[in-house]
């Protein structure tokens, strides 16, 4: 019996909850086609950008810890 109850508690909840997801998704504001495009075309341009500037200090990097390395060698 009380099992019964239990799952009938979790239904009543799970029925309350996705109630208030779908009254909660209507309040949204959408955005619509054209701010969709924008907002996408700068979030790659923006990854493309910072993809490049942390490929080059890397590079960078890299080859100023190389050329200090191998300026050490001649001294061990």
């Amino acid at each position: 019996m009380a099992q019964e109850k239990e799952k009938q508690n979790l239904v009543k909840g799970a029925r309350e909850f996705f109630g208030e997801v779908y009254a909660e998704s209507k309040k949204v504001a959408w955005p619509n086609r054209e701010t969709l495009i924008n907002s996408t075309l700068l979030v790659f341009v923006v990854i493309v950008v910072l993809s490049t500037l942390m490929a080059l200090a890397d590079g960078g990097l890299n080859a100023l810890f190389e050329y200090g390395f191998d300026s050490l060698k001649k001294y061990f």
